[in-house]
């Protein structure tokens, strides 16, 4: 097993960029997931290159990019809704992800509430809008990861995910286990780890009070870490293992190093 040591860059969008490259070089990130609010202000070009830069480098070595999850990117739409509607911001979004070298674009299957009464209509509109996006992924080199997502959304438990991603094609869907979604599920973590197995393409990594997403930093809530890190090698996963924390206090150095001592522990956890 190697997890590649990942920062979700949403929490540090505060400082310059080329602050928070130095900061990255520094503690030897090496995978990081973008997302489009880095580019929707300021010098867009400068912040481009700096990170290309960065991924070129080879110090980091494997990239995603998050998908908006407000504004109409919905995949729970109706198909033609959404298909005609997002189309072009859908392949906007993967040309900025490909020149940063992603390889993996993480979905929110959907917005909520989801009423009881209409989630087996969205989950058919989910299967039905990814597969009319899987030739898109695929002319861009990008694979498809649904995350798990916590109260009424679409995939909020693994066996709805896995229910949908069933009915993909594998060589482009797969999935974003996000640690702090499971809600009052934590304990089965290990087990949806092993349930997934090959189709399990990344995780976002933080820590909760197991009621709700807090985005803790692991250690600081419920999370059963070596039982969650034997899970992980136990199926030999080779894929990002994204911290996505929301840390309070410090600067963006202080907190990006509590993360890179964090990831040293677990590490440990896994050998």
């Amino acid at each position: 097993m190697k997890i590649t040591y990942g920062i979700s860059l949403y929490d540090y969008i505060e400082i310059p960029a080329g602050e928070l490259v130095a900061i990255l070089r520094e503690n030897r990130v090496e995978a990081l997931e973008f997302f489009h609010g880095m580019f929707a202000q300021g010098d867009i070009l400068e912040t481009l290159e700096l990170f290309r830069q960065l991924v070129f480098s080879g110090s980091v070595v494997r990239t995603s990019w998050h998908m908006p999850f407000c504004c109409g990117y919905d995949l729970s739409t109706v198909p033609e809704n959404y298909w005609n509607q997002e189309r072009l911001n859908f392949a906007s979004q993967l040309g900025l992800a490909r020149l940063l070298n992603a390889g993996i674009a993480v979905f929110h299957s959907s917005l909520e509430p989801i009423l009881n009464y209409e989630r087996t209509r969205k989950i058919g509109n989910v299967i039905a809008n990814c597969e009319a996006l899987a030739p898109v992924l695929k002319a861009n080199r990008v694979k498809g990861a649904l995350e798990l997502l916590p109260r009424s959304c679409i995939g909020n438990t693994v066996e709805e995910l896995q229910y949908i991603i069933e009915r993909l094609d594998p060589e482009v869907y797969g999935v974003c286990l996000d640690l702090n979604h499971c809600m009052d599920r934590y304990r089965e973590l290990p087990d949806a780890i092993r349930a997934l197995g090959g189709r399990l393409l990344e995780l976002h990594v933080s820590d909760y009070d197991g009621v709700d997403e807090k985005h803790w930093v692991p250690g600081e809530g419920v999370n059963d870490w070596p039982a969650i890190m034997a899970a992980l090698k136990e199926i030999d996963y080779d894929g990002q293992f994204v911290y996505e924390t929301r840390s309070k206090g410090g600067t963006v150095r202080d907190r990006i190093g509590k993360l890179t001592e964090n990831y040293r522990w677990l590490s440990t956890l896994s050998k």
